[in-house]
């Protein structure tokens, strides 16, 4: 697994900086859930790996799943399927979530930061790379997630649209899925977020609704 070490001093100088966050996402399934599936079905998840993409000043993030999946040696574009981009705004405590991470994105929802008091931040501690982290779990919908986060990375931010810990959220776990921190980089200095243009703001229950309805068509 890739790390590329900072000082945590750099993440402190101003909010210009921005930084790139990479997350691989796995999928571990049970020995009994393995062989309901075909072997090629079964070296598929075990090899298929999707990466996700957080940006962020500190102040501004936007996460978004990377288009491409790698399978072994081959790699292949999901673009024409939709992917959801989170956008979120520390100055003003909100989250958008947006259908693409185009310019011309038709619809979004609007939702609160998640902040410190929704998390049970426990003792237990993880070393996770080259960075201890402390367990976290939050209940969202019915679904309990556990996140392991570091205060040595001066990013109160992760995956989605999880945040409000005191530090970066390294690892996420969530049933049989797990987003883990491969990569964290600087980007350049000319780097400015996607933020796209929303057309139609909706409730969360329309957008859920919006979602349905856009797969659907997908699938056809």
């Amino acid at each position: 697994m890739i790390y590329i070490i900072f000082i945590i001093l750099i993440f402190s100088t101003g909010s210009t900086n921005y930084f790139q966050v990479t997350y691989n996402e796995k999928v571990n399934l049970s020995t009994t859930e393995l062989k309901s599936f075909s072997s090629d079905v079964k070296n598929s998840i075990e090899n298929t790996k999707r990466y996700y993409v957080l940006q962020t000043n500190g102040n501004q993030s936007i996460f978004y799943k990377d288009t491409t999946i790698h399978s072994g040696n081959i790699a292949f574009n999901s673009s024409k399927v939709m992917d959801l981009v989170y956008f979120k705004n520390f100055d003003t405590k909100s989250m958008a979530l947006y259908d693409k991470l185009t310019h011309n994105c038709v619809a979004g929802t609007k939702s609160p930061l998640l902040v410190a008091d929704d998390w049970t931040v426990t003792n237990e501690t993880k070393q996770i790379g080259q960075y201890k982290t402390r367990k976290a779990t939050i209940q969202l919908n019915d679904v309990l997630y556990t996140a392991y986060f570091t205060d040595e990375i001066s990013l109160y931010d992760g995956p989605k649209n999880f945040c409000g810990l005191p530090g970066l959220i390294i690892r996420l776990e969530s049933g049989n899925t797990v987003l883990e921190m491969v990569k964290i980089e600087k980007l350049p200095s000319t780097f400015t977020l996607r933020i796209p243009e929303i057309h139609q703001w909706l409730s969360e229950k329309a957008f859920e609704k919006y979602k349905k309805d856009k797969l659907a068509g997908i699938s056809k």
